[in-house]
């Protein structure tokens, strides 16, 4: 006899909500919303796509925000071949040509346009996964991660995200509770 257990997700934390709940100690709180205190889950870090109100400001800070973004590296795979040597792939960034760039300038002086551009990219906000990760103590876990003090924060730290720019999704394991 089979039980069908229901995975519950929660809601997608922005990462700077997240942070700015660190730095004020209400952290605990904000994982127990989540459901997270004192239990094991799943949790993926996602990417936002749109850009913030404020590079929506002028053409040129959109365009800024626009190269940057293209631009951004997203990682670095390497690996060893055996016997042969090691490969690495660098993943993302690519950049925008000077035409292009032009045309998108002229587009974004329209500022009514430049709304609808952010809105339509904010469907695929969170929709990258950057990271998956699984802990028993996910309180800890993440709390480790808004703190720089895991592999990945740094790591994501250093190809120039901002946590402002990252949601946070968990699933609570409902068989394991610490």
């Amino acid at each position: 006899m089979s039980s069908e257990t229901n995975f519950v997700a929660s809601d997608i934390y922005n990462g700077a909500t997240l942070v700015d709940a660190l730095a004020n100690e209400s952290l605990d709180g904000l994982l127990e919303k989540m459901g997270c205190v004192d239990k094991a889950g799943i949790y993926v870090w996602l990417r936002r796509i749109s850009p913030q109100n404020a590079r929506l400001g002028t053409p040129g800070t959109f365009l800024e925000w626009l190269v940057e973004s293209l631009g951004r590296h997203q990682g670095v795979v390497s690996d060893n071949l055996r016997h042969i040597g090691r490969m690495t792939v660098d993943l993302g960034g690519s950049a925008l040509s000077p035409g292009k760039q032009e045309a998108m300038k002229e587009f974004s002086s329209n500022f009514e346009l430049l709304k609808d551009y952010k809105k339509a990219l904010s469907v695929f906000d969170y929709t990258q996964v950057l990271y998956v990760g699984e802990s028993n103590q996910l309180h800890k876990r993440l709390g480790d991660h808004l703190r720089g003090n895991t592999d990945f924060a740094k790591r994501i730290l250093a190809l120039g995200y901002a946590w402002e720019e990252l949601g946070l999704r968990v699933v609570v394991k409902p068989w394991c509770h610490i």
